[in-house]
């Protein structure tokens, strides 16, 4: 049996390149099969992969492209009259991450019981 580390890992790994190839939405699979496969009390490691998953990508994002990174704050922020701080919306973003990811994870956790629950002759 895998660790959670070594499933962490590879959740991170595998949601990354679905959220590369096909999208956020695609993205969301891994937490649900971590949710499914680990069993209860995986919707919050579900969630730390979703969150380490975008972590990776605002941070490459930012390393790589910071004025187009800028100028997303910059239109975020109007929308709230520009009383958001620099690291308002990054911050928010991860709490998203870790909200959907737990979701998904739930949604896993919930189907596991489900499928385990013992069933009537």
């Amino acid at each position: 049996m895998l660790s959670w580390w070594t499933l962490g890992a590879l959740g991170v790994l595998a949601a990354l390149l679905l959220h590369v190839l096909l999208g956020w939405s695609a993205a969301l699979l891994v937490p649900l099969l971590l949710g499914l496969f680990m069993g209860r009390g995986a919707w919050w490691r579900a969630g730390v992969v979703l969150l380490a998953v975008w972590a990776l990508l605002l941070v490459y994002n930012e390393a790589f492209d910071p004025e187009a990174m800028a100028r997303l704050r910059m239109s975020l922020s109007g929308f709230v009259g520009n009383r958001v701080p620099p690291w308002g919306f990054p911050a928010l973003s991860l709490g998203v991450a870790f909200g959907l990811g737990a979701l998904a994870g739930w949604a896993g956790t919930a189907l596991y019981e489900v499928l385990t629950r013992p069933r009537l002759p």
